[in-house]
């Protein structure tokens, strides 16, 4: 139905008779008529003959309506807004060893209110949320909650329980998963040692000149703890009630060789712990026992670590003395299949082997000292028992065994392998050759190590800057001369002085050898000076499997060995 206005002209202007206005036709004091008014004023006096005091009606016309079809655009706006966020969700806990609280924040992003009527919970033995507020509540617009979530050691093996939170705006569902873990309390026998076992994986691809390109399969080694228990008694009891109940699923295992003790007391309801940390298996987020015996222990997590002190994430719950045994914490399995043996009716003794499930603590720092930019080993082995040195040559032999033989050398490289052992008497020290071990990567990465013969002997001097060394005739330049590991050499002087250098050439000169390397020398040395003059090899592992064979929880003993590389740097 057309619009109307009805008025009348007045002194130049238009004023309406009744309330109603088309908001196209509102005028104000002061702002000019349109032409089109005035046209219209013009025509009513010519037509009708009025004048301009005269009322006069207006008939606005109607124009169609039209209508158009499409949807809503979405913006990031729609995405983040207009629902209830729950953070975490999934509350993922990982392997619970002790109760474990986690906060959740429940938001209501919605510009309006939105009421909270109740929360049902499905599969929650041992698990319990406390809101901060409790329902039936309602939440303001863009107003948030936090939630507590604890989940005790007690109920399920497997956590995966759900709270369904029920709002006036719909549902929202939160997920708790993880898995809770048993202590395998019963300790190692010391006579019978720890043997640790760090494994990588390397595809080493060799060609037929000798030289090799070797691919890093694993991003962390495989770590295995091996070790012997005896039990007695209740012992005996409790390895039969966790074997029974509890050999599909993850133990959580002290790493025993990384025993230290408690430095002062740790009162009940305290948050710190005070021990020495240098070079154990503390890692934040892991966890750490607290032993006094098999049936006497308490565990908490790590949330901050110094040298000399730990943070837990909760209150220790018993007072712990002075002097208490103190071990971190590694998840592991074992075996599917386990036996034990019985020497009495009371005692019984097995083999245990603990597969880590995750070893995240991998040390990432390199040797300190390189040679032409490769890294070298410096640290002197020990001679407890036999170095000993292959040689390796690649022969092909075809044989119809009737006419001789035939022989193919594949190349001229002799691939030299050695063996070497320490014996390491503190964890720093341990922890200097770990640090080796993780940057090779396995058989991966090359390094320069020394023989540690006496691979030649000096004779005379040699002055500071010289590049004339002259030794004991020994053939070197008949047969090895050139030879990729048989060209650099390490001297260590009795006062400490070390220098590494490249034998150019060698020349035989009556019962000497005169050699002629690079760089020259930094000092001058004498014979009598020399404590080690030996060859150093480019090499790599010759496994990817490398044992620390754990004496006490302080001694450790650790055998490689090395295969040289056609390798030239």
């Amino acid at each position: 139905m057309p619009n109307s206005i009805a008025g009348h002209l007045a002194d130049g202007n238009l004023a309406t008779e009744i309330g109603h206005e088309s908001p196209s036709m509102v005028l104000a004091v002061g702002v000019t008529i349109p032409s089109s008014l005035q046209n219209l004023q013009q025509s009513n006096n010519e037509v009708s003959g009025v004048t301009s005091s005269d009322p006069f009606t207006h008939q606005q016309q109607s124009h169609p309506l039209r209508s158009f079809a499409g949807n809503h655009a979405r913006s990031f706006k729609h995405d983040y807004y207009y629902r209830v966020h729950i953070t975490p969700n999934p509350a993922n806990l990982g392997n619970i060893l002790a109760t474990t609280i986690v906060q959740v924040e429940v938001w209501n992003a919605y510009f309006s209110n939105n009421t909270l009527a109740s929360i049902t919970e499905t599969a929650t033995d041992g698990i319990s949320l406390t809101p901060q507020n409790a329902p039936p509540y309602v939440f303001r617009p863009l107003e948030h909650n936090i939630y507590s979530l604890s989940v005790l050691t007690d109920g399920p093996a497997t956590v995966d329980g759900t709270y369904t939170l029920n709002f006036s705006k719909g549902v929202e569902t939160l997920s708790v998963v993880g898995s809770r873990v048993t202590t395998f309390p019963i300790p190692p026998q010391w006579d019978k040692r720890i043997v640790e076992t760090l494994s990588w994986k390397t595809d080493v691809i060799v060609s037929y000149d000798g030289s090799e390109q070797r691919v890093s399969l694993r991003r962390e080694p495989r770590r295995e703890m091996r070790f012997d228990i005896t039990t007695n008694n209740q012992e005996t009891q409790k390895l039969d009630s966790l074997l029974m109940n509890w050999l599909a699923r993850p133990f959580a295992i002290p790493v025993w060789q990384d025993e230290t003790r408690l430095t002062s007391q740790a009162l009940a309801g305290t948050y710190t712990v005070y021990l020495d940390t240098i070079g154990r298996d503390y890692v934040v987020g892991n966890s750490v026992i607290f032993f006094t015996s098999f049936d006497d222990v308490e565990t908490a997590e790590i949330v901050a670590i110094t040298d000399t002190s730990l943070d837990i994430k909760l209150p220790i719950i018993s007072t712990q003395v002075e002097g208490t045994l103190v071990y971190p914490i590694r998840i592991g399995r074992l075996p599917d299949k386990m036996s034990t043996a019985f020497i009495t009716p009371k005692v019984d003794t097995a083999k245990m082997s603990f597969n880590i499930i995750k070893n995240d603590n991998d040390p990432l720092t390199e040797v300190p000292n390189t040679y032409r930019s490769v890294p070298i080993l410096e640290d002197r082995p020990n001679y407890t028992e036999e170095l000993k040195t292959g040689y390796n040559v690649n022969i092909e032999m075809l044989d119809n065994l009737l006419a001789e033989p035939y022989v193919d050398l594949e190349n001229g490289f002799n691939k030299v392998t050695t063996s070497f052992t320490w014996i390491k008497k503190n964890k720093a020290d341990l922890q200097t050759l770990r640090e080796m071990l993780h940057a090779r990567r396995g058989r991966r990465t090359p390094i320069w190590v020394p023989t540690w013969n006496h691979d030649l002997t000096m004779v005379g001097s040699a002055l500071l800057g010289s590049n004339i060394l002259t030794v004991k005739a020994h053939d070197r330049s008949l047969h090895v001369d050139g030879m990729y590991n048989r060209r650099d050499l390490m001297i260590i002087k009795k006062d400490g002085s070390k220098h590494y250098c490249r034998i150019n050439s060698s020349v035989q000169v009556g019962s000497t050898e005169e050699l002629a390397v690079s760089p020259s020398l930094p000092f001058a040395v004498n014979a009598d000076d020399v404590e080690v003059m030996c060859y150093i090899e480019i090499c790599r592992l010759s496994s990817d499997t490398v044992e620390i064979e754990w004496i006490t929880p302080l001694i450790s003993k650790i055998t490689l060995g090395f295969t040289t590389l056609f390798y030239d740097v």
